[in-house]
């Protein structure tokens, strides 16, 4: 993704919440080694309150399984609380590894909204080699 990009569809969004967002950072400060960024879902058509969506979070690959998600999640819903949404919410793929391995359920997520996403192929599958 090109900075332009970036800016445009995540950094430059009005949904884009930079307060409510975290960057861990090297001692230098010149690499970025775990991410949260969030955007606000203002009322989501439910009636329950704002929601804190976790949008878009990466750790270096080198770094994972050393704490560093757990380091910068530990951290939202209390920050998310205190600006005044009623939930901090994330998609997770339920094939996810981290999903499947119960992070988010030792973190204090629970399911709350779930929904299947229909895949429709565009290509024709490849036939058989005939005999």
């Amino acid at each position: 993704m090109t900075a332009r990009t970036w800016r445009h569809s995540v950094t430059g969004s009005r949904y884009f919440r930079p307060d409510s967002s975290f960057l861990l950072l090297s001692e230098q400060r010149r690499e970025i080694l775990r991410y949260l960024l969030c955007t606000e879902i203002a009322d989501a058509g439910s009636g329950e309150g704002r929601e804190l969506y976790l949008a878009n979070a990466g750790t270096q690959p080198a770094l994972h399984d050393r704490g560093l998600c757990r380091a910068v999640f530990t951290h939202t819903p209390d920050r998310a609380k205190t600006q005044g949404y009623r939930w901090a919410v994330l998609d997770v793929d339920s094939t996810n590894p981290i999903a499947a391995g119960g992070f988010y359920g030792r973190m204090g997520l629970r399911r709350f909204r779930t929904w299947t996403a229909p895949v429709l192929h565009c290509t024709p599958p490849p036939r058989p080699a005939s005999p």
